[in-house]
């Protein structure tokens, strides 16, 4: 009896285990699709497409696998043991923290995209026009990048409820619809233009679906108020953008080839921390219940 339920284990461990590589393998589906799309593009579209794309992936690695990966061990065991409060407040801190990390990027990628793709591409055969094309995919898919940082946390929640065969077929619909996507604009958009507010749109509306989908079919309550603070938060980057970009584009004089690197690197720091301090003074007024609450956490634990 021991060596049939030791197997049973195994298959099922192996089944989800194929099932996670299933849902992992999709994102590759979809670059296959956007590739093929390429082809009929200008030469040095997808080129520039990926370079923007490279830059996008340093907050996913750094800070949402980091939050995400954190937050799974609680998660299921929150579950395991039949704790809905713990797990839903894991779930709608670990949605705090994504969005707010990466509503900053947005603001970061979108007002200083074009001094940042200078100072890392441009060199070499990497002309003007392709840090033209480039920081603008940077600045259309960075309004993309609040559910792209969100989705490993809502790919926990799915983990934890053992719906993975949902989220694998939300997922598969969403990227035929991303194809249909690509279809349509490629009519009336260039090809960068195309890619990434392709890219955009479909990462707003899989993951909105997976959101209504836990919402409404799992019963998965997520914080109203948390809900409010962090569309305040989204408010609010949205304005920073609008003054950002006007200033930066002052500042920066429109890519100006003839300044230095260093002087570029100067300029683009002073003006990162700026939008830094904007956004954290803003994050902490809007919070300021919530950290006063952990700053009472803290001072208990000393005692």
């Amino acid at each position: 009896d021991n060596s049939d339920t030791s197997k049973f284990n195994m298959l099922g461990w192996g089944a989800v285990v194929l099932m996670v590589f299933g849902n992992s393998l999709l994102p590759s589906v979809s670059g296959l699709i956007e590739r093929y799309f390429a082809y009929s593009f200008v030469e040095g579209t997808f080129s520039h497409y990926q370079y923007a794309a490279k830059i996008m992936l340093l907050p996913l690695t750094i800070f949402s696998f980091a939050i995400s990966t954190s937050l799974l061990p609680i998660q299921t065991k929150s579950i395991r043991e039949g704790n809905e409060k713990e797990f839903l407040n894991a779930t709608n801190n670990g949605i705090l923290f994504s969005v707010v990390t990466s509503s900053f990027f947005v603001l970061l990628f979108s007002v200083l995209a074009e001094p940042i793709i200078q100072l890392i591409y441009q060199r070499g055969h990497f002309t003007l026009h392709d840090s033209m094309e480039t920081s603008f995919a940077l600045k259309v898919m960075s309004l993309g990048l609040i559910p792209f940082l969100l989705n490993p946390v809502i790919a926990n929640i799915f983990y934890s409820l053992r719906a993975i065969k949902s989220v694998i077929l939300i997922n598969l619909i969403f990227i035929l619809i991303q194809a249909v996507i690509l279809f349509i604009l490629s009519k009336t958009f260039s090809g960068i233009e195309t890619l990434s507010i392709a890219w955009t749109i479909f990462v707003w509306i899989n993951n909105s679906a997976l959101l209504y989908y836990l919402a409404r079919v799992k019963g998965v309550r997520f914080d109203k108020e948390i809900m409010f603070k962090l569309f305040l938060i989204i408010l609010s980057a949205v304005v920073m953008i609008l003054i950002g970009r006007y200033f930066s584009n002052l500042w920066f004089d429109n890519l100006n080839i003839l300044e230095s690197n260093l002087a570029i690197l100067l300029k683009t720091f002073t003006f990162g921390i700026v939008l830094f301090l904007a956004f954290a003074f803003t994050t902490f007024f809007v919070f300021r219940d919530k950290l006063n609450g952990i700053r009472a956490y803290l001072k208990e634990l000393r005692r």
